[in-house]
């Protein structure tokens, strides 16, 4: 085998440091900005990668908990060694986003919690449809390419119950293209039901933004499928559009995909919902109910229920 370069693996020609790969390096830099607690580098007021760990260790309120920084660090070295031992790379935006989904399935719904806030800010949850309208919820859990990713395709109508769900696990190269991958077969599937009279809801920034017309940086790959998404929409009775919404506002998706990694099989369901989700349903029609008032449930109130009944799935 070849020698390691001694320069940065991320292509700045600069020795490979500690501090130069995790923190100063223009790559590490980028995806340090990114959300979930975005930190902005100051190359003056850097330290010893072993300092820093040190200054947010047993500080509960830290402003950016220990354990987020040392995520960000780790999936950063683990792209250097992708880049180095097998050959495999990915944008700062990718691995930024790749973190994102990480750390919003282990924290299931607290991590913004635990995000400093700029004001008092009303969390958004989801909402009713318009009157004799429907809402199509989609979602993907992704956390490595060795591990099986899961997806969720949930339909509700203007009172809030449950009309169609599909779920299944499956596998792919980066999050974005999972997240891409489904809001396809997403489209297909409303095509197929003829689900007319609907939106589509989901929480992947960079695919909303292009389904929308908005400058992002998503893959050529994936923008090819985005344009595909496109085209089976247009095929379907009034639909009424791409809407992003944060995750709480997407939460009985979320509370499936996270079952849907496990199953064998596609799960398929008219009208009746998958009992890990009911509780979920029952969340989101009290807030949607309450939506004018100040008090809503949390996440704390849903239950994780697995799903274990074999008629479920589809064999």
């Amino acid at each position: 085998m070849e020698d390691v370069h001694p320069n940065c693996s991320f292509g700045c020609n600069t020795p490979e440091t500690i501090e130069h790969l995790l923190i100063t390096c223009p790559y590490a830099k980028y995806v340090w900005a990114l959300e979930p607690n975005p930190i902005a580098i100051n190359s003056d007021d850097i330290f010893s990668f072993l300092e820093i760990c040190k200054s947010g260790i047993g500080k509960v309120e830290a402003e950016i908990p220990i354990e987020m920084i040392l995520t960000k660090a780790w999936f950063i070295w683990k792209e250097r060694c992708n880049r180095v031992f097998e050959q495999k790379q990915q944008s700062n935006t990718q691995l930024g986003l790749e973190i994102k989904r990480f750390l919003e399935f282990w924290y299931k719904g607290n991590m913004n919690s635990r995000q400093s806030s700029k004001g008092n800010l009303r969390i958004q949850n989801w909402s009713f449809p318009k009157s004799s309208q429907l809402k199509l919820n989609i979602d993907v859990a992704w956390i490595s390419v060795d591990l099986s990713a899961g997806f969720s395709l949930i339909l509700r109508n203007d009172a809030g119950d449950f009309e169609l769900g599909k779920a299944g696990s499956f596998t792919t190269s980066s999050p974005e293209e999972a997240e891409a991958i489904w809001l396809l077969q997403g489209a297909i599937w409303a095509l197929d039901k003829g689900i007319s009279n609907f939106t589509v809801e989901g929480d992947c920034q960079n695919l909303f933004d292009y389904l929308n017309g908005k400058d992002s940086q998503i893959s050529w790959q994936n923008r090819s499928i985005m344009d595909e998404v496109k085209e089976k929409i247009s095929r379907c009775q009034i639909f009424l559009g791409f809407f992003l919404v944060p995750r709480t506002a997407n939460n009985v998706a979320d509370v499936l995909v996270k079952e849907a990694k496990s199953f064998k099989n596609f799960l398929n369901r008219r009208t009746i919902p998958p009992a890990c989700i009911k509780s979920a349903l029952a969340v989101d029609k009290s807030n949607a109910r309450d939506i004018s008032n100040s008090s809503t449930l949390d996440g704390s109130t849903q239950s994780f229920a697995s799903v274990k009944e074999s008629s479920y799935f589809y064999l």
